[in-house]
This record gives structure tokens, C-alpha cells and sequence, in this order.
């Protein structure tokens, strides 16, 4: 006996009519187009900008683009001061080239100092922003042991096709629509931004800040200045680098004369091709500025680097264009401060260079 169930006579063969499939599929990509392009149009309006993700894949694809660069460009390393306080344009207009900056938020410069001192093609201008308590941050801190981890695999990632293919999809996509701009549009963000519990005083990493910049395709950062000017905005930046500086006492400083020894050497090497190692000393403020000072004395550390080394060196406090500058959330510059200290900081070193000539 058959099943009635499986007897496929039952049913009767409906002919599927034909569609033009062709047109429905460029008519769905033109509607989808039309759409992110009225989104797209909206957000620029309301003032919103594209924004890089900012990750160690992005710096090290970024890295890479270093590579392709003349011998003589001028490079910018060390953390966050120096992605919000050297403003390219500025620098361009004052020196004629344009820089290519290679910071990382909480990361030392003298690591990224030795691998461009490592490779023999280097011969330009390396601007370095002396941070103290990034510059000599134990590796054992989880935001310094990143950056020596990206460092030593930097040759396996540029082999990496899906490695480099982030970047290329990147650039074309979030680095050009302000749709894509995780700070303001992700839903992980949206929701930490509206629903987060405030920080406390005792948390440490992973920290939240609330949206308050934008990260360009050069990796440099800026400040949304109706976001940053707002007193709850700057008190989530004070809570975000207090447990910073907390987790940082938690680790003894690395050696300071250990350093001091393999950046001379790292100096020398550089100085010998035709290059120039210039430390800067961006502005800091309040009790971030007192902090640095208690644990690293400008005499114990600073001097004794800048004479050690033989570097040319700028110090904000010893200009008077740049020493009354107060960054916002005490360590980085609004554009508008960024654009003045980069004016004053491409002077001395021009005027140097004639003075050297």
C-alpha cells in the first residue's frame, strides 16, 4: 500500500513564469546604491566625517604603505599625543613635504625608533614624541606588549593576503564613507555610548571613551570640538587616563639606562645614512603634567636623553608660543591647538637646518 503522502501525482507542476532576474538584480544594486548614497548625504550633512578603525591591523597596513615612500620622508612616532597633536596639513605648508606618522595610541616610540633604524632604505626625518610613562611602559603592560607583538610579526602580515586585504577594503570603504564610521554608527558603540555604566575610578583596560574624534586615513586623530568642549566629555577622558596611570604603577618602568643605550645606538645608526632623530615634548597639563613629573624628572630623564643621544629636541615649555597650551583632557591638543604647535615645532626645525647649512 503507498503512502498518500509520498505520492508526488498528487500535486500538480506549476510552470514558474519568466522574470527578468537580469533587470531585478541591477534594479535591487541600484536601489541599494541610491540608498547608502541618500544615507551617506545625510550624515555628511549633519557634519559627520569617515573614521578609521583605529586597530593594530590599520597601523600595520599602514606601516607597510612606508615602504613605497622616499628615502628622505620625514616619520612621526610615538602614541596618542603625537596622532592629535601634529597637524599634517600645517606641516606641510610650513616645510613642504608631508609627513607620514606611524603613532599608536599607548605605544612607546623607541620600539618603532629601532625597526627604522633596522632598515638601511631609511634616511629622512624621525620626529619622536617623548611620552614618559608610554615611552618606558613595562612590556608587560597589555597596550606596550602589543605593539613589540606587531613588530616582531610584521614580516608575516605583510606576506598575509587577507592581512592586506583588510586594508584594501578598508581604505576604499570606511576610510571614504562617514556611513561606515564605527564611532557613531556601530551598534556595539551606539550602545555604549547611550546605555554604558560610567567608568569607575578603580577600572582597568579595556577602557570605553565616549565618541569624541575622528581617525583620518593618514593615522592622525582629531578632536570634534563641540563633543570635547563639553565638561562630561573631558571628565570621561580624566577617568580613562587616571586608570591608564593606575595600571602603569601596577609595573615597574623598564630600565631606563638599558633604553637610553640601545636608542643611542639606534640614533647613531640613523644619523650615519644622512637622517636626523628630533624628540618632542608635546604639551600636557594639569595632573597629568604632575604625574610625569613626580615618576620621570625632566633632569633624570629628559636632559639626560637629549644630551645622551645628541637629538635635536623640542620641549613645549621652553617656547613661548607653546608653553601656555592646555589640551583639553590634559594630554591632547584640539585642532586648533595641534596647528599652532606644529607651526612653531616646523620653524625650529627649518631654522635649525639653516643654522646646521
Amino acid at each position: 500500500m503507498r503512502s498518500s503522502t509520498s505520492n508526488s501525482e498528487l500535486f500538480e507542476k506549476r510552470d514558474i513564469p519568466e522574470k527578468p532576474l537580469g533587470v531585478l538584480f541591477v534594479l535591487a544594486i541600484a536601489i541599494t546604491i541610491a540608498g547608502l548614497g541618500i544615507a551617506e548625504w545625510q550624515v555628511r550633512k549633519a557634519g559627520y566625517v569617515p573614521s578609521r578603525m583605529l586597530d593594530l591591523d590599520f597601523w600595520a597596513n599602514h606601516r607597510f604603505k612606508l615602504d613605497s615612500m622616499p628615502e628622505d620622508q620625514t616619520v612621526l612616532l610615538g602614541a596618542s599625543r603625537m596622532s592629535f597633536g601634529l597637524d599634517h596639513d600645517q606641516w606641510e605648508e610650513s616645510t613642504g613635504q608631508r609627513p607620514f606618522n606611524l603613532s599608536l595610541h599607548g605605544a612607546s616610540f623607541l620600539p618603532m625608533l629601532t625597526e627604522y633604524a633596522q632598515n638601511e632604505k631609511f634616511k629622512g626625518t624621525v620626529v619622536c614624541s617623548y611620552a614618559p610613562g608610554f615611552a618606558f611602559a613595562n612590556e608587560a603592560i597589555p597596550f606596550s606588549e602589543r605593539l613589540l607583538m606587531q613588530i616582531n610579526k610584521l614580516e608575516d602580515d605583510r606576506r598575509s593576503f587577507a592581512f592586506r586585504a583588510s586594508e584594501w577594503t578598508g581604505s576604499a570603504l570606511q576610510g571614504n564613507l562617514a556611513i561606515l564610521n564605527q564611532y557613531v554608527f556601530a551598534p556595539v558603540c551606539m550602545c555604549l555610548d547611550f546605555w554604558h555604566t560610567e567608568q569607575r575610578e578603580n577600572m582597568y583596560p579595556p577602557f570605553w571613551i565616549t565618541r569624541s574624534f575622528n581617525r583620518t586615513s593618514e593615522n592622525s586623530d582629531q578632536f570634534v570640538d563641540e563633543l570635547i568642549d563639553q565638561p562630561w566629555c573631558v571628565e570621561q577622558w580624566d577617568i580613562l587616563h587616571k586608570s591608564v596611570i593606575r595600571y602603569k604603577e601596577r609595573f615597574a618602568p623598564r630600565d631606563f639606562d638599558k633604553l637610553l643605550q640601545q636608542m643611542k645606538e639606534d640614533v647613531a645608526q640613523i644619523n650615519k645614512r644622512g637622517g636626523e632623530v628630533i624628540l618632542v615634548r608635546f604639551p600636557v597639563a594639569i595632573w597629568f603634567r604632575e604625574w610625569e613629573e613626580q615618576h620621570f624628572p625632566r633632569d633624570e630623564y629628559w636632559d639626560v636623553m637629549v644630551k645622551e643621544t645628541g637629538c635635536r629636541s623640542f620641549h613645549f615649555l621652553d617656547h613661548d608660543e607653546t608653553k601656555s597650551i592646555v589640551p583639553p583632557d590634559a594630554s591632547h591638543m584640539k585642532v586648533g591647538q595641534a596647528k599652532r604647535f606644529t607651526r612653531e615645532l616646523a620653524q625650529f626645525v627649518l631654522q635649525e637646518h639653516k643654522t646646521q647649512d
